[in-house]
């Protein structure tokens, strides 16, 4: 049975879904992208640790690869609320992480991630030290309450990561 997109979901169907768990970002080095992370005020909770690589391995099921996978991952999170959305960095090696991040925050899928941030222009000036290059310099925008302020760069492996600060009202 193919499910409707169109038809409206109310609360009563709605699968008990309460908030995003985690999201899962695939890059080439660990190491590297971990420190990146870490930069931005992520914390390893778990790892890095093997993933994968026995025949019938529940990742390699439950992902539905075809083939035996071997990986190196991490479980991060931001802050200290239990309840914030974990990051499930992963380093795939055999066969190893493939592919380019979108290069165009108008394709399919998700081009990219937000970060909530009390102070954007310390944030960016941190991290224009530190090297990192921006897609503009920050903007403006009201679409929530007194309005917004934010600015996008990539990651290691081109993944466009976005700074976000609320601006008061």
């Amino acid at each position: 049975m193919t499910a409707d997109p169109t038809r409206a979901t109310t609360s009563e169907d709605n699968l008990g879904v309460t908030r995003i768990f985690h999201i899962n970002i695939n890059c080439r080095n660990l190491e590297v992208s971990l420190s990146f992370y870490q930069r931005l005020g992520f914390k390893v909770l778990k790892g890095p640790d093997h993933i994968g690589g026995r025949a019938g391995d529940s990742v390699q099921t439950g992902l539905g690869f075809p083939e035996r996978t071997h990986g190196r991952g991490a479980l991060l999170r931001v802050g200290e609320d239990v309840d914030a959305t974990l990051v499930d960095l992963i380093e795939w090696t055999e066969p190893a992480t493939h592919g380019d991040a979108c290069d165009d925050s108008r394709h399919v899928g998700v081009p990219r991630i937000a970060l909530l941030t009390a102070d954007l222009h310390a944030a960016v000036r941190e991290l224009k030290g530190s090297g990192v290059e921006f897609l503009s310099d920050p903007v403006e925008t009201k679409v929530l309450g007194a309005g917004e302020r934010w600015v996008c760069f990539k990651d290691p492996d081109g993944l466009v990561i976005e700074l976000f600060e609320l601006l008061g009202g």
